[in-house]
């Protein structure tokens, strides 16, 4: 079985990028890059969006957890309050 090359697989963003530019998606699959400004201050914002999505990924995987310790512990309050009531 053959191995496709990179240059003939699409991603979704190509497709979306040849619908608004075909000429420009044609550059860039040449190897031709952009420069722009506008390219530039959009590629920093992206990834200051993704750190942030990162950071609340993070803060809601430790809420995760604290409810989890926050159930266990409200289980083993019960536990012993019923334990001390039937004792």
């Amino acid at each position: 079985m053959e191995r496709l090359s990179n240059k003939a697989i699409l991603k979704a963003s190509e497709v979306e990028q040849f619908s608004y530019c075909s000429v420009a998606w044609h550059l860039e699959r040449q190897g031709y890059k952009p420069e722009s400004p506008a390219l530039q201050r959009g590629l920093e914002e992206h990834a200051d969006l993704g750190g942030k999505i990162d950071s609340l990924s993070k803060v809601e995987r430790t809420s995760k957890r604290l409810s989890y310790i926050g159930y266990a512990l409200l289980l083993l309050a019960i536990s012993v309050l019923i334990w001390w009531l039937l004792c």
